[in-house]
């Protein structure tokens, strides 16, 4: 290859790794779903695929529980374990696979559902790479899948029949170790964005917390309740031998939410699945 040749081929190379989506992390992700009655949603997090006390099991079950019912679902992160030198505890020992490994599995992982996959957030476990050596593994795994990278948060807007919600997914950041801990942190989120449902993962436990807040309507003129939801998503962990056991940290559920949304009236139902 020429000189000139080589010089247009690295140009478009840098141009197809420029597209809008992979360029600048969304700051909304819009939910078009107005031909559905109902929409069913799930919000996964902290797989930490490499880990060896990874559920691969429950990770698998659900998975194709989301491609047996077309369920759209968001990652919010720590998909991989990517446990380091410098990593709590003895992670960069324990993991059963290097990240480039684990990189590949968790690709793999979401190839078969990637249609459903609404976007990406990177974890505080992919983020240790970009903190070492600049390398954003969300964003590169959001590239290989050719799925949107939503960076650290994101705002969505879901339309399901006459129904229109708003909320914000982020990974988390918390470092508490109890409930009203967690929980506290997720409260705080309401301080910042107006939203239907806030939730993140990071603290591997499974909380949900609901309360009304009261608007004026003005077309009405009438004082109505609007329920905001709460959410923390669990993870994929064991417990035994872990550094959960170690610190004597409480056993969370594991596993995810899963959020259904009316589209005939102003309602929202959460399980974790």
């Amino acid at each position: 290859m020429g000189f000139k040749e080589n010089v247009e081929h690295k140009t478009d190379w840098q141009a197809n790794l420029q597209q809008d989506h992979i360029k600048q992390p969304r700051k909304v992700v819009i939910w078009d779903y107005r031909h559905l009655d109902e929409l069913d949603t799930m919000w996964i997090s902290d797989i930490h695929l490499g880990h060896h006390a990874c559920d691969m099991d429950l990770v698998h079950r659900n998975i194709d529980h989301i491609g047996e019912q077309e369920l759209p679902f968001m990652d919010l992160g720590d998909l991989i374990e990517n446990s380091t030198r410098d990593s709590v505890g003895a992670g960069v020992y324990e993991q059963t696979d290097i990240a480039q490994e684990q990189l590949e599995q968790a690709v793999e992982l979401y190839q078969p559902v990637k249609h459903l996959l609404q976007g990406m957030h990177p974890g505080n476990h992919e983020m240790r790479a970009m903190n070492k050596g600049g390398l954003n593994l969300t964003r590169i795994m959001a590239q290989m899948l050719d799925v949107p990278y939503c960076g650290v948060g994101v705002m969505h807007y879901i339309m399901v029949g006459k129904e229109r919600y708003t909320g914000y997914s982020h990974h988390g950041g918390s470092g508490a170790a109890t409930v009203g801990g967690k929980l506290s942190a997720l409260l705080k989120l309401a301080e910042i964005i107006h939203g239907d449902f806030y939730i993140q993962g990071h603290v591997h436990d499974c909380i949900l917390q609901a309360r009304d807040k009261f608007e004026l309507d003005p077309r009405s003129r009438t004082v109505k309740a609007r329920t905001q939801y709460f959410i923390n998503n669990g993870a994929y962990l064991n417990w035994w031998n872990t550094y959960g056991q170690v610190k004597a940290y409480v056993p969370g559920k594991k596993g995810n939410a899963q959020i259904k949304f009316s589209g005939l009236e102003s309602r929202i139902n959460v399980k974790f699945h």
